[in-house]
């Protein structure tokens, strides 16, 4: 009786077991297998910005820490206005609203940051407009520190041996730009010995160019410069100028002594920028240049190297340097209005087209800049006058003009520069285009105009580069005129943003043609 309760009990109880089971079955059932996730499409470019993008936005963080190094020293005014440099930057490339998504995000983050310092500047700044007791500030003194260190004397064996050549070259050159780079240089109460910095910059050449994109003797980038009131375009490039390069290059300088109060981290902020410098500063605990061990190798050998190119600049006999300067650079300068080209200029001053190239470095594509409503010109001694009459009485069909295009259906700006044997740079620029991908039909473009061959050779502005440019390009100098005389094969080694517009002006070719070839 007692088993046969028992397995009746069993019985039941497996049955319930069952039961239950199948109840859950029933009301939970298994969820179905989902279908398989299709893999996210890649798109390369999202991943991997250009390099010209990859550039300009590390231009513009640069630019940015830059106005944090000011907005942390209370400098609201200086903070904003690079604040505001560091969202133009970002506008003017289309940064935020072009190109690849990685790139766009960074960008657009970069631009809502600058924004809001911008703001919270012009907030501080008008909370303390009454400005407040006056500051020790650092005063600048005009005497520069002269060390001995082992460092110096390797550079000093440099120059003296296999970099002998180019020093030499340098030394001749200090006779054309001592003069100008010194007197600059003091008229802002700095130290005169800070002329050599032009020379381990770019070996007092306003045409140097480098791989990071600086430009001129006292190699600016172009956010730098523009703080400092150089600007460019297609059509000039004010950091070539000697004169006004070195009076920014002085403004710099100034501001970094204000900062660092030591006159080898000035140079070094100068070469690597002063939030690298003070983040090593930090890091090491010293405000000793010898100490900052971390430096970039570049920035650790750039005091040195200028305390070599001093010391040997100095006194270049004693180094074993007998080489004779080149004379003073001197000129007279002259307010000129509209477009003309420098072959009218040379005409009139009675000069060759190289001294008036070399006069105004400039000066990009051989006419003075549309862009501008006035340029300042850079003349011969005794000439302005003669100059200034003869342009006011030049016809109007000798000087550069331009005409107008209207944007058709299907037009873009590299066919219409095609078309007129021009650049997109050049459209781009002269009509002030944001983005030069985007035209619409109906808008009304400048376009430099073609000059007939009876207008005398003088007044016809040349397509070929000039001298500052072809020491870029890396190529023989050009002859516009071969066409006429035959066809010659060149070499063009194309350049980070060179377009095939752009190469078929300078060559006086088609893009067709190129692309044929």
């Amino acid at each position: 009786m007692t088993a046969n309760l028992t397995r009746t009990i069993s019985l039941l109880l497996i049955t319930g077991a069952l039961g239950v089971g199948s109840v859950g079955c029933a009301v939970r059932p298994a969820p179905p297998i989902p279908p398989p996730v299709p893999a996210p499409i890649e798109f390369i470019e999202e991943d991997t910005p250009s390099a010209r993008t990859t550039e300009l936005l590390s231009e513009a963080e640069d630019l940015y820490e830059y106005a944090l190094d000011h907005y942390r020293s209370g400098l609201w005014e200086r903070a904003g206005e690079i604040f505001e440099e560091t969202v133009h930057l970002i506008d003017r490339n289309t940064l935020a609203t072009e190109g690849t998504v990685r790139g766009m995000r960074a960008a657009s983050l970069l631009r809502a940051k600058s924004i809001y310092y911008r703001d919270r500047c012009s907030v501080q700044a008008a909370e303390n407009d009454v400005p407040p007791e006056p500051v020790a500030a650092q005063e600048v003194v005009s005497t520069f520190p002269i060390d001995d260190h082992i460092r110096v004397d390797h550079w000093k064996a440099y120059f003296e041996g296999r970099g002998r050549e180019g020093m030499a070259r340098w030394l001749r050159r200090t006779g054309k730009y001592r003069d100008l780079f010194e007197q600059t240089l003091l008229d802002y109460n700095l130290p005169r010995e800070l002329f050599y910095v032009s020379m381990i910059e770019s070996g007092l050449n306003p045409n140097a160019y480098s791989r990071a994109h600086a430009v001129g003797a006292w190699q600016f980038i172009s956010s730098t410069g523009r703080l400092y009131g150089l600007k460019s375009d297609w059509w000039f490039d004010d950091r070539r100028d000697p004169e006004r390069s070195c009076r920014a290059a002085a403004e710099h300088l100034k501001d970094l002594y204000e900062v660092f109060g030591d006159w080898y981290l000035v140079l070094a902020a100068y070469n690597c920028g002063q939030a690298r410098v003070k983040r090593e500063m930090r890091r090491s605990n010293s405000s000793d240049f010898w100490d900052l061990d971390r430096l970039p190798r570049q920035t650790r050998d750039y005091v040195p190297k200028f305390l070599a190119a001093h010391a040997i600049g100095e006194n270049p006999e004693a180094h074993g340097f007998y080489v004779t300067p080149e004379p003073p650079l001197v000129y007279e300068t002259i307010e000129v209005e509209g477009t003309v080209s420098l072959e009218a200029v040379a005409h009139c001053a009675g000069a060759s087209l190289d001294e008036i190239e070399t006069l105004n470095p400039a000066v990009r594509r051989r006419v003075t800049p549309p862009t501008r409503d006035r340029f300042y010109l850079h003349l011969p001694e005794g000439t302005s006058d003669r100059v200034a009459g003869c342009l006011d009485g030049l016809p109007k069909e000798q000087r550069v003009t331009w005409q107008e295009y209207r944007v058709r259906v299907g037009d873009t700006i590299s066919e219409i520069a095609d078309k007129f044997g021009t650049s997109i740079t050049a459209i781009a620029d002269i009509n002030k285009l944001r983005s030069r991908h985007r035209i619409r039909v109906g808008q009304k473009l400048l376009i430099p105009k073609r000059v007939a061959m009876s207008v005398p050779p003088f007044a016809i502005a040349a397509a070929e580069p000039s001298p500052a440019d072809r020491s870029v390009i890396e190529s023989q100098e050009r002859k516009s005129a071969a066409a006429a005389a035959g066809t010659r094969r060149v070499t063009h080694r194309v350049r980070s943003g060179d377009t095939l517009s752009e190469i078929a002006a300078q060559y006086n070719v088609n893009v067709s043609s190129i692309k044929e070839w």
